[in-house]
């Protein structure tokens, strides 16, 4: 009988490390939105910073060039973060269910192992 309650432990620690993996998963996950996030919150900064009508760069059209270019890299860096957060939504979803399954375990491995003790005592009694 302490088989299964061995292959209860081997299946609890299986469900514990592949929750571990998915937590540290979704983690590296959400560091990326956070560093993207910070780039579009920078480009967003300078594209808000007010006009100085008197800068030659502007007179010679390179301001118009510069908010082309903005606008540009600000689109490329929302579709990023929309497949990004694609991916956390994913990863959310797989941590969820590593998680639930890791709860399970335990419960199964308690319920072994109680059982187990229950065996135990009846077996000591005459």
């Amino acid at each position: 009988m302490t088989n299964g309650l061995a292959k209860m432990r081997q299946i609890t620690g299986l469900t514990d490390a592949v929750f571990a993996a998915q937590q540290a998963k979704l983690a590296a996950i959400q560091r990326e939105v956070a560093k993207l996030q910070d780039q579009l919150d920078q480009l967003d900064g300078k594209v808000r910073q007010p006009a100085n009508f008197g800068d030659p760069a502007q007179v010679a059209g390179a301001d118009i060039r510069w908010q082309t270019w903005a606008e540009a890299r600000r689109r490329a860096l929302l579709l990023q973060m929309a497949r990004l957060r694609a991916r956390q939504e994913d990863a959310r979803a797989k941590t969820a269910l590593a998680f639930g399954r890791k709860m399970a375990a335990e419960a199964l491995l308690k319920r072994t192992g109680d059982a187990a003790k229950l065996r135990q005592a009846r077996k000591a009694l005459p």
